[in-house]
């Protein structure tokens, strides 16, 4: 398991973390400007057409927003939420 892709923006919001999915899109978990703690959660890129039969994507329509997590990336995706929660939640 890798090492958590952590930084902060130019505007001192942490990333939890960002990594590639399996499809190659983009999954960052950023912290929010929100004054109560929120997060987001980015998904950009990867294949950017479905194919015909692609389930849950309908046909000709981009992946944008959707992650197709392995085991391994979907720790990881659990792992950044978890950290906000921990550093954010008691707010």
């Amino acid at each position: 398991m890798p090492e958590p892709d952590r930084s902060t923006t130019h505007r001192g919001f942490i990333n939890f973390d960002q990594f590639t999915d399996s499809y190659g899109a983009s999954v960052i978990v950023r912290e929010s400007s929100a004054v109560n703690p929120h997060v987001w959660v980015f998904i950009e890129g990867g294949s950017t057409v479905a194919a015909p039969g692609t389930p849950g994507i309908p046909e000709g329509r981009s992946n944008d927003g959707s992650a197709h997590l392995t085991v391994e990336q979907a720790t990881q995706l659990r792992d950044a939420l978890d950290a906000f929660i921990k550093e954010r939640g008691d707010a």
